[in-house]
């Protein structure tokens, strides 16, 4: 795994008003996100039951090697 991917990723998943960090990852599925274009990504990073970040399997999965998320679940490749 790249160092940059990695840090990159957790600061994605930091919030700067609470620095939480993910405690759920969810990845391999179809996420709508219900923003102004209703955008679907591949996973998304839940901490304390919300959302801190939606995105690429990719990165999710390089989060979870870099230690920044407690579980992880492979979504079916569904809408979710």
């Amino acid at each position: 795994m790249r160092p940059a991917l990695a840090a990159l990723f957790t600061a994605l998943l930091t919030s700067t008003a609470s620095a939480q960090t993910a405690d759920t990852v969810l990845f391999n599925g179809k996420v709508v996100t219900v923003d102004k274009d209703f955008s679907v990504r591949e996973a998304i990073a839940i901490a304390n039951g919300k959302v801190l970040a939606t995105g690429a399997s990719a990165d999710e999965k390089a989060a979870l090697f870099s230690g920044t998320a407690a579980r992880a679940y492979r979504l079916p490749p569904t809408l979710v």
